[in-house]
């Protein structure tokens, strides 16, 4: 908002932005929600990865086999999703309805056992599978404590749409200093100046082997370490090691779904690695990186007050 004289009169002008927070950008990035491995979901996708593991043989590799692998998984967890989705609301739909019909007749309720323990369990599975819903909400929320919001309150949608609006780039300055809310425009601006901060710097090679030459270096009992196979135990290791609920890669596949799988995605993985070091090429898939975007301290027009993080596939991480 600002203040400014005006010359046909006394009074000033007060002129002011408005920005609308509402802009329904679809992302193109999928992750896994990891509420789906379920025991359903564990017991569906084992004969869906059986029909994957078959049809390996027609690939010229195990690395394309793998990439293409890593895309039907992705679409099979979003068919899962949605079919899940569907069921879900349609069961709280129905139960709804039931749950309110019952309640039409309270004389009865209290007279009749029987259907007083059915309205009973009817409420509770009612009231069960609305939280499990509500889950996602909080999650994205970052929100631990669902003690805290017994209802749908204000508060709760504030911090939705607070949320949203945040993690959502509205507008930025351009080079000459006008400010850009047009989509286009504002992603050639924001791939124009981070290709222009990350690209490759010349490097001065005398200084950087003086740099180099005083290093320690590796003993021939630890360099035979470091070179020899790699083990299904090592990469097992690795994926224990890593913590849960971290934003995955590109494929949108965390490290939950690997470890919950391990026991017949762990031996493929090691196949697709022992291949990479012979060939001396990784999968496409570890070679692309999300690059997100999270906002910092002060005015987010300006793209220095965004931090870019690169979002490394779970794979290539155990690896």
């Amino acid at each position: 908002m600002a203040i400014s004289p005006s010359g046909f009169s006394d009074h000033h002008l007060l002129s002011s932005k408005l920005t609308f927070p509402y802009l329904q950008r679809r992302s193109a990035y999928w992750a896994l929600n990891v509420r789906l491995l379920e025991d359903s979901f564990f017991n569906v996708f084992r004969m869906f990865w059986t029909s994957l593991y078959g049809r390996k043989n027609t690939f010229h590799s195990n690395l394309q086999w793998w990439d293409i692998v890593k895309i039907h998984i992705k679409i099979f967890c979003q068919q899962y999703k949605l079919h899940h989705s569907w069921d879900s609301l349609s069961m709280i739909t129905i139960l709804a309805k039931e749950v309110l019909e019952l309640q039409r007749n309270p004389l009865e309720l209290n007279i009749n056992q029987g259907l007083r323990k059915e309205f009973i369990s009817k409420k509770e599975l009612l009231h069960s599978l609305v939280n499990e819903r509500a889950k996602g909400d909080f999650e994205r929320l970052k929100i631990k404590n669902l003690s805290l919001f017994d209802t749908s309150s204000k508060l709760f949608f504030s911090l939705e749409r607070k949320t949203k609006t945040q993690q959502q780039l509205l507008s930025v300055q351009s080079p000459e200093g006008g400010i850009v809310s047009e989509p286009k425009m504002i992603k050639r601006i924001v791939v124009d100046y981070f290709s222009s901060l990350f690209c490759a710097k010349k490097i001065d090679l005398n200084v950087a082997k003086a740099f180099i030459e005083p290093l320690p270096k590796l003993s021939e009992s630890q360099r035979a370490s470091l070179e020899s196979s790699i083990t299904l135990e090592e990469l097992g290791l690795a994926l224990s090691s890593m913590a849960s609920g971290k934003a995955p890669g590109l494929d949108g596949i965390p490290c939950e779904f690997y470890k919950t799988f391990w026991d017949i995605i762990g031996p493929e993985l090691l196949e697709v690695l022992k291949e990479s070091f012979q060939v001396g090429e990784l999968p496409l898939s570890f070679r692309r990186a999300v690059v997100s975007l999270l906002p910092k301290k002060g005015d987010t027009q300006l793209l220095r007050n965004w931090r870019p993080v690169s979002l490394l596939t779970t794979d290539y991480k155990i690896f």
